[in-house]
C-alpha cells in the first residue's frame, strides 16, 4: 500500500508529522499542499484552536482565524506528476468537496479502474461555498459512482441523494464496476463501531 496524504496548513503539518511519528506510521509522500481546482497558491482560513474549521472561506468566523497563502494543486496534476492511479481516496476538507472533485474530474473520466471515494459532505459547509451538497453528490455519481451511507443493519445502504433529511455527513461512493458488493457490506457490518 502507497499513502500519499494531503495537509494545507504548515501547522498543522508539524502536528500531522508528530502524530506520525509517535503512531510509528509512516507516509509515502506527505505533501503541504491543499487539493483545490487550481494549481498554485489560493487564500486560506486557518483557524488556530479549531484546526478542523480551516478552509478556504471562513466557516465559522471565529476571530482567531487568520488568512495564509497556501500551495495548491488539483488531483489531476498530482496523480499525473507522481504517476500514481488511487485505488482509495478519502476526502474530508471542510466544505471545498467540489474543488477536489472539479480537480480530479479528468483523471476520474479518463482511467478504467475508478477508485473507492469515502468523503464527508456537510450542507452548512458546502452551503458556505455556495455550492449545494447533492450537486456535489450527483456530480460524482454522473461520472460512474454509485453511492453509499454506513448502515448498522446492512452494513451498507445506497443512497441516491441528499436531502435535508439526510443524515448521514460521510459517503462512500463505489465504482458501478464494483463486484465485491455483498463482502464489503459484511466486513462493514461486522468492523466498524458505530
Amino acid at each position: 500500500i502507497e499513502v500519499h496524504a494531503f495537509e494545507a496548513v504548515p501547522e498543522t503539518m508539524k502536528r500531522l508529522k508528530s502524530n506520525l511519528i509517535l503512531n510509528k506510521v509512516s507516509v509515502d509522500q506527505l505533501n503541504n499542499v491543499a487539493i483545490s481546482n487550481i494549481i498554485g497558491e489560493q487564500e486560506f482560513t486557518y483557524v488556530p484552536f479549531l484546526s478542523g474549521s480551516s478552509s478556504f472561506v471562513n466557516l465559522i468566523n471565529d476571530k482567531s482565524a487568520t488568512k495564509i497563502k497556501v500551495k495548491t494543486k488539483t488531483l489531476d496534476f498530482y496523480c499525473d506528476e507522481m504517476r500514481v492511479i488511487p485505488d482509495f481516496i478519502k476526502v474530508d476538507v471542510e466544505g471545498s468537496e467540489h474543488l477536489v472533485m472539479e480537480g480530479f474530474k479528468k483523471t476520474l473520466k479518463q482511467i478504467k479502474a475508478k477508485p473507492i471515494i469515502f468523503i464527508e459532505i456537510l450542507r452548512k459547509w458546502s452551503e458556505k461555498y455556495g455550492v449545494k451538497a447533492n450537486d456535489i453528490y450527483q456530480d460524482i455519481l454522473s461520472i460512474g459512482f454509485k453511492g453509499y451511507i454506513l448502515d448498522k443493519k446492512s452494513g451498507l445502504e445506497i443512497c441516491n441523494e441528499i436531502t435535508e433529511k439526510t443524515i448521514s455527513t460521510n459517503f462512500l461512493f463505489l465504482p458501478e464496476e464494483f463486484k465485491d458488493l455483498q463482502i464489503l457490506k459484511i466486513f462493514i457490518k461486522q468492523n466498524i463501531d458505530y
